[in-house]
């Protein structure tokens, strides 16, 4: 780089590297694209039961998962379902919801 000319100097042309090497990153960056909008959620089979509060007596919802999730897969299904304003309970095992997420869960 020459601050003086403020640009690359080379000595022989460099058009076919700078081709060669631009044609190489778009490949790079389509393969990059392709893998992001492959769908990332695992499908996880669940069971949703009406039930009542303990203290209040109200009627909710506990949905159940089925299948063994991984750490992280359980964290990111933890975080929908908190958008969806259900909580996960230990002493239940199951995500609790206040209202019937049943058409929720099947749609999406």
């Amino acid at each position: 780089y020459s601050k003086f000319k403020h640009g690359f100097i080379f000595k022989d042309n460099p058009t076919n590297l700078l081709i060669n090497n631009s044609n190489e990153i778009k490949q790079s960056e389509e393969q990059e694209q392709q893998t992001e909008e492959q769908p990332k959620e695992k499908s996880f089979d669940f069971e949703i039961e009406q039930s009542k509060h303990t203290k209040t007596n109200e009627n909710i919802w506990l949905v159940k998962i089925k299948n063994s999730l991984s750490k992280d897969e359980f964290a990111e299904l933890k975080r929908k379902f908190a958008t969806l304003k259900g909580f996960y309970s230990t002493f239940t095992n199951s995500f609790i919801f206040k209202y019937d997420p049943t058409e929720i869960l099947q749609s999406g």
